[in-house]
């Protein structure tokens, strides 16, 4: 009898154990949740005030406690949404910014073709702009390991005939300025020399594009794949029939000679594709 009440004793006071040990993991789990929404990195955007020039190397950024991240505005004109490729690139960014105790500094170029020229004259520190490596960017500049992989569609307002290749044929194609569209179309006209291709102003956003597509002011366009599938989140009357590349890397650029600030990009991006489950394996996949 005395056995029966220490044993009820006993599992009354490991029930109590137990709740309290449930308790106590809440607890720590909105401590964490809490210390996370703390630590998250704000990320700023400069200003004329706070402008200024260097090129120098991941020590030059240590010395001044900024990483300037040029990108453009609004994601060159759809709204932003979580989880779209200039989201993902900046938030990557900041998040390796706060690694090495620095402060994710935005900074915003009009056009596309005005990127690169803006890293080297030192007024960013890295292009986080889902840019594509290309032979002749990398003349010019270094790039990180691949964020994402995608391909170059055409584009055409919904009910168009255009299906491939071969109806390109009498068809004009508009594209953006300083993309690597512009290659991808010149290299398709030694096979396909009936395809016509004008270059459209700097500022207009592919939003902006789009639009005079569907109007018929502008027939076709080029985008890549991962703006089409950010755009057709919010409007159905567009159309990506069919691509002219295979899957192509995306990644981030910076100055050739900042080494370490690459070797160090290289390290956090391995890690945090990974662990978020986008780590991209570089195949050079072109179209044959």
């Amino acid at each position: 009898m005395v056995f029966f009440k220490t044993g009820n004793c006993y599992k009354k006071a490991m029930q109590k154990l137990f709740f309290l040990f449930l308790t106590l993991f809440a607890f720590s789990l909105a401590g964490c949740s809490s210390e996370e929404e703390v630590t998250k990195p704000v990320i700023k955007e400069v200003t004329e005030k706070t402008a200024f020039l260097e090129t120098g190397d991941l020590p030059a950024l240590k010395k001044r406690g900024q990483l300037r991240i040029l990108t453009l505005r609004n994601g060159n004109g759809y709204l932003p949404r979580e989880g779209d490729g200039l989201h993902l690139e900046r938030d990557l960014a900041a998040g390796f910014a706060q690694v090495q105790g620095l402060t994710p500094v935005l900074v915003y170029v009009d056009a596309f073709e005005d990127l690169i020229p803006a890293l080297l004259e030192g007024q960013g520190d890295v292009i986080a702009a889902n840019m594509r490596i290309t032979d002749a960017r990398k003349e010019l500049v270094a790039f990180t390991v691949p964020t994402r992989f995608s391909r170059e569609m055409i584009v055409a307002r919904k009910g168009d005939p255009v299906t491939g290749l071969k109806t390109l044929k009498g068809r004009h194609i508009s594209v953006t300025p300083g993309t690597s569209y512009i290659d991808t179309l010149e290299s398709l006209k030694k096979s396909y020399p009936y395809i016509d291709y004008g270059v459209l102003p700097a500022e207009l956003s592919l939003d902006q594009v789009l639009d005079r597509i569907v109007t018929g002011e502008l027939e076709l366009t080029v985008a890549d794949s991962v703006e089409i599938e950010i755009v057709q989140q919010y409007r159905d009357d567009v159309i990506a029939p069919f691509g002219i590349t295979g899957k192509v890397p995306l990644a981030w650029a910076l100055r050739p000679d900042n080494k370490e600030l690459l070797q160090a990009l290289n390290r956090h991006l391995e890690l945090e594709l990974i662990r978020i489950g986008q780590s991209p394996t570089y195949t050079e996949d072109l179209p044959g």
